[in-house]
């Protein structure tokens, strides 16, 4: 009853991995499914679902599901389909979900930085986009990188967004808060917002900001996370802590 959850770098190649890896073990791949069931428990259509994750859906949308049924339905149904086993469960907080049970392996596919900028750059056809083509990164980082004094800051903004060093944060307090208000949101929630609150209740953006880059200056911190995928930024977290 093999399980295996995986998670992705951006621009990694992760689902053909995963479809490699289950077409070698037999495994069914579980990726869509998930919000498909999610879908149906709340009687919505599969694309709010879709474009609430994505950060696309407006207020009206977010009304009409709420993001911590959403959760809670997502965490079922990934653990229902891990108690069903042979499947490969890729995303929807799989990693995090099961990571605690010793016999599934959780898994994140990677690739090296400047592959993986070029990737994004070839599939987001960005030429035309010259800060980003220059400084050789994805155009979703243009928001971070145009704070930056000169090319060479641009593209060590970049390296900190999409490769950071990764470092311990003695800061629990604010990692945990945060998570919990990222969790909350379902990748929903407005950068800016997010940290708003977190200030509101005393959270150390310094801290984060160490957690989520390996470095105490940057680019501002909303675009960061407006870069990073929810489960990217989650990871980040959990090395930190």
């Amino acid at each position: 009853m093999t399980i295996i959850a995986m998670t992705q770098e951006m621009a990694s190649l992760g689902k053909d991995v995963a479809l490699g890896v289950c077409e070698a073990l037999g495994l069914e791949q579980v990726r869509h499914e998930v919000g498909d069931v999610v879908a149906g428990r709340m009687h919505v259509k599969k694309s709010l679902i879709r474009r609430i994750r994505e950060g696309k859906a407006n207020k009206v949308e977010r009304w009409a599901a709420d993001d911590k049924t959403i959760s809670i339905f997502t965490a079922e149904e990934v653990l229902d389909r891990a108690v069903k086993g042979n499947a490969l469960i890729r995303g929807w907080g799989a990693t995090l979900l099961l990571r605690s049970v010793a016999h599934i392996p959780c898994v994140q596919v990677c690739a090296p930085l400047e592959l993986r900028v070029k990737r994004l750059m070839d599939r987001l056809e960005t030429d035309d986009e010259e800060l980003a083509r220059r400084v050789g990164a994805p155009v979703e980082l243009a928001p971070a990188l145009r704070g930056a004094r000169d090319l060479n800051e641009a593209r060590d903004y970049a390296t900190a967004i999409l490769g950071p060093t990764p470092v311990k944060v003695d800061a629990p307090e604010t990692l945990e808060r945060f998570r919990e208000l990222l969790e909350r949101s379902n990748g929903s929630a407005d950068p800016k917002e997010l940290l708003r609150e977190l200030k509101a209740v005393g959270g150390d953006l310094k801290a984060l900001r160490l957690a989520l880059t390996g470095r105490e200056r940057g680019p501002e911190l909303w675009t960061v996370l407006a870069a990073l995928p929810r489960e990217e930024t989650l990871r980040r977290l959990d090395a930190a802590l």
